[in-house]
């Protein structure tokens, strides 16, 4: 049996990033691979990710390393938001070090459904080309991603798909757990649209989801009081929803918090409502798969614009420190009862970057049918 290694984002409790690990690890075993994730420390899987995928092996890196196949999962891992020595070795040490290996030990190297770019370091984007030179298979997120790696000197096909994600709800049942069952059953009776309002632990983009969100959901709320408020983050942290300086500040009594658990119990929540606010990524990509209306306002340079513009909808999505709360009213008054839904095309190419896993059964690589998987 042909055995696999997957690596990406794993030592985190990131819903996204935990989404992307239980997708590969289940297409992999559906297909029949000896699967594995790198068991190193700092950089391989991670308590949050272990318990979530259901997976229990440990592999050294001295094991990994004789195995047949590394398969780089989706994520945003090859872009620098910041840039600065000690993010730029970071990078590097977790996320790139380890494919070169698997190169230098002539194993196969899969990357699928990656995002990328901008990357300032010379000395690490040189070493991210060779990695993606060398692969058996590039697939990208988006063409921006593409563009950047093209412009830094890689020259073979790179297969442009969408965020692996957006298929999630067409793999897994939804359910929620009981106590958000119970509260949303109840909101239901009463005929309550819900909005969630996606919260982050970080201080400062608090006090802007503050400053310019909430009084702007406080003055929606007001003149629509058919909508009920759920707050909640993305990842297990300590702090309490009701510490959050934004949630203390929503005047309205139609709110409640919701503690992150799981990334299932989130999708099967996010399932739930009918109006979306995030400052993130994947909170708005599965709500918007899930035919949900999604404002975002992002505090990420590049990458959650790029999904927005990919789908056609770049007018739900403007920088968190460009808008202010009239703006954001205006967005809420124009876009509250307007769902998103994602063409046949988009999930299609979604779909790809697990479809070319089976490649691994077919011992084929980058000379694979081009006309099936552009």
């Amino acid at each position: 049996m042909k055995k696999v290694v997957i690596h990406g984002a794993t030592n985190t409790s990131n819903f996204g990033d935990i989404l992307f690990a239980k997708m590969f690890y289940n297409q992999c075993q559906n297909l029949g691979l000896n699967t594995y994730f790198l068991n190193i420390p700092f950089y391989g899987i991670g308590k949050t990710c272990r318990s979530e995928v259901g997976y229990e092996k440990k592999l050294s890196l001295f094991q990994a390393l004789k195995c047949d196949y590394l398969i780089m999962m989706s994520g945003g891992y090859l872009g620098e938001d910041v840039s600065s020595f000690k993010d730029t070795l970071k990078r590097y040490f977790r996320y790139v070090l380890w494919p070169n290996l698997f190169l230098m030990c002539k194993k196969s190297v899969y990357v699928l459904g990656v995002g990328g770019g901008p990357i300032e370091s010379k000395w690490l984007r040189k070493r991210i080309v060779n990695v993606l030179q060398k692969a058996d298979v590039v697939t990208v997120r988006d063409y921006e991603t593409k563009a950047y790696f093209e412009q830094y000197g890689v020259t073979r096909n790179i297969y442009v798909t969408s965020d692996t994600a957006q298929i999630y709800s067409g793999i897994y049942e939804l359910s929620l757990n009981s106590e958000m069952k119970n509260i949303m059953q109840e909101l239901k009776e009463k005929n309550y649209k819900i909005i969630y309002l996606h919260l982050v632990s970080d201080e400062k983009k608090d006090s802007l989801i503050n400053k310019n969100i909430v009084k702007a959901l406080n003055k929606f709320i007001k003149t629509h009081p058919e909508y009920y408020l759920i707050a909640g983050n993305d990842s297990i942290v300590n702090k309490r929803i009701d510490e959050y300086e934004s949630y203390q500040n929503i005047t309205t009594s139609n709110k409640v918090g919701y503690k992150y658990s799981t990334s299932h119990d989130l999708v099967s929540l996010l399932n739930e409502c009918d109006l979306v606010i995030t400052t993130k990524l994947h909170v708005g990509i599965l709500s918007a798969s899930l035919g949900k209306s999604v404002l975002a306002f992002p505090t990420h340079r590049e990458k959650v614009e790029r999904y927005y513009k990919q789908i056609g909808e770049s007018g739900r999505c403007l920088s968190l420190k460009k808008v202010n709360s009239d703006i954001v009213f205006n967005m809420l008054e124009n876009y509250h009862d307007k769902k998103i839904v994602l063409s046949n095309e988009i999930l299609k190419k979604a779909m790809k970057n697990l479809e070319y896993i089976s490649l691994i059964k077919e011992k084929k690589g980058d000379n694979c049918e081009k006309k099936s998987y552009n």
